[in-house]
């Protein structure tokens, strides 16, 4: 399993929607339980390292939430974000950055094509479905405190460790 992500890198071009699709099916599960949605999201919490206190995490099984930590330099609106950014993943069935990258960053022309409302969706970075073998969609993982980016690759990291942990 991986210990260290660059989270301050700059250049994130890398992170375009076919390369996040990639990253979507890749992460696919064998199982995903309430004890392995907790596993996930401590797993988030300990890849930021140094940058714990500054985000928020949640995890949801089905549309249950069953992990939440906020750090200690986060804020209420923080939880609204992490809640937004689900919203998206499970309206959509993809990552919110994927979202944001297929939409090209318009998040008015996205909120005005799906008519939702701004304050419960955010195409921000930093939702990732889980997704089980022959199941589908069955929870989604989310940080928010960083750039949209880095949120999306703690998640991301984090359920490829899950994976490996479940194998």
């Amino acid at each position: 399993m991986s210990t260290a992500i660059d989270l301050d890198r700059e250049d994130w071009s890398d992170l375009t929607a076919d390369a996040i699709l990639a990253q979507e099916t890749e992460t696919e599960l064998p199982r995903f339980t309430v004890d392995d949605a907790h596993w996930l999201g401590e797993r988030i919490v300990s890849l930021a390292g140094q940058k714990e206190s500054d985000i928020t995490v949640l995890v949801r099984h089905g549309h249950r939430s069953v992990f939440l930590r906020a750090g200690s330099a986060t804020v209420l609106d923080n939880e609204g974000w992490v809640r937004r950014k689900s919203n998206v993943v499970e309206l959509l069935d993809m990552s919110s950055l994927r979202a944001n990258r297929v939409r090209a960053g318009d998040e008015v022309a996205f909120l005005a094509n799906k008519a939702v409302d701004p304050a419960q969706y955010a195409i921000h970075g930093g939702a990732v479905p889980v997704r089980v073998s022959g199941v589908g969609l069955v929870g989604v993982a989310t940080c928010s405190g960083l750039v949209s980016e880095a949120d999306h690759t703690l998640v991301v990291q984090a359920l490829a460790d899950l994976r490996e942990h479940l194998s």
